[in-house]
């Protein structure tokens, strides 16, 4: 993500970032398009912070735990 990051910010387009990454453009279109605010900036550790949420918010957790 901090390179997707970098390379945005460098004026690298998603189809060049995908092909440096070994990635489908999907990919990195799906990964803009799920951490972008209104497609005018990515921030890479806003994303991490958004993917952990969703995990935390979508793991189970057992009766124990609580």
């Amino acid at each position: 993500r901090a390179l997707i990051q970098t390379m945005l910010e460098q004026g690298y387009k998603p189809a060049a970032i995908a092909l440096s990454l070994g990635r489908s453009r999907s990919t990195i279109s799906r990964e803009l398009s799920r951490n972008n605010y209104k497609r005018l900036l990515y921030l890479a550790l806003l994303a991490v912070r958004i993917s952990l949420a969703a995990i935390v918010a979508y793991s189970p957790i057992s009766e124990h735990a609580r």
